[in-house]
């Protein structure tokens, strides 16, 4: 799709019955060794000192053509969330996971928008421990962009809204309640409602839910009656302002 956009007959056969010109691109990268054979079929890998050197010639044009890399990284994954991580796509995930880190290496900030989606992918494969790397990592980034930055909206409208803090605490907060790490669970739900409830609108399915929440980590760890609290305070706020049937009240009674 990159490739395509310079150079359209790359990837495009003139009659519908000629080879297929991106196979042979691939096959003369693979014969220069500038690529070789990755984990599956559709992947290839670039050895660390060819990456140098190819991004030290592209000059001026290095940060444009990462943003574009970034941008189609974020597609890409995003289509994996909506599609509920079809099994024909995960091999995709791997070079996204390995992306993403490279990216928050080098303090790129699209990292921020791109590793909450990866993270997520990871936790519902069940790699925790590597979503919970990357969250934390990404959750630091946030944090660092905010402090310096607090108007982020016009830098990530071509990527999505401003990176929430709020809901990289929530989803971290249930990797470490997976991984049974009740305190750290506990003060990143903590922190997510209070970012939350300092809002202008606090949304009451979201603090239903994260009261809930909380409080079920509180049974896991041993505190029933703190535990009892927290999930009358979700019930409270969602007897407040949601139907009476809705999922996130019936997560409290739950």
């Amino acid at each position: 799709e990159l490739v395509g956009a310079d150079f359209p007959g790359a990837v495009a056969r003139a009659k519908p019955w000629l080879p297929d010109p991106w196979a042979a691109v691939v096959a003369r990268l693979r014969g220069l060794r500038l690529l070789t054979p990755g984990d599956d079929d559709r992947l290839a890998r670039t050895h660390r000192v060819v990456q140098a050197v190819v991004q030290g010639r592209f000059g001026a044009e290095r940060g444009d053509r990462w943003w574009r890399v970034c941008m189609l990284a974020y597609r890409q994954v995003n289509g994996l969330v909506e599609d509920d991580w079809p099994r024909d796509g995960r091999w995709q995930v791997e070079p996204l996971h390995r992306l993403c880190r490279e990216l928050l290496d080098a303090g790129h900030p699209a990292a921020v928008s791109l590793a909450p989606l990866v993270g997520a992918t990871l936790m519902s494969l069940g790699r925790l421990p590597d979503a919970r790397a990357v969250l934390r990592r990404s959750l630091a980034a946030t944090e660092r962009l905010k402090e310096f930055d607090p108007d982020l909206t016009a830098r990530y409208a071509y990527l999505r809204d401003v990176p929430d803090l709020s809901a990289g605490c929530s989803i971290l907060a249930c990797i470490e309640w997976r991984l049974a790490d009740w305190a750290a669970a506990r003060d990143l739900f903590r922190r997510a409602i209070a970012i939350e409830e300092a809002e202008y609108a606090p949304q009451p399915q979201t603090l239903a839910v994260w009261y809930a929440n909380l409080g079920a980590v509180e049974v896991d760890a041993g505190n029933p009656a703190e535990a009892r609290r927290l999930l009358r305070r979700a019930i409270e706020i969602g007897e407040a302002g949601l139907d009476p049937g809705h999922p996130a009240l019936l997560t409290g009674y739950a």
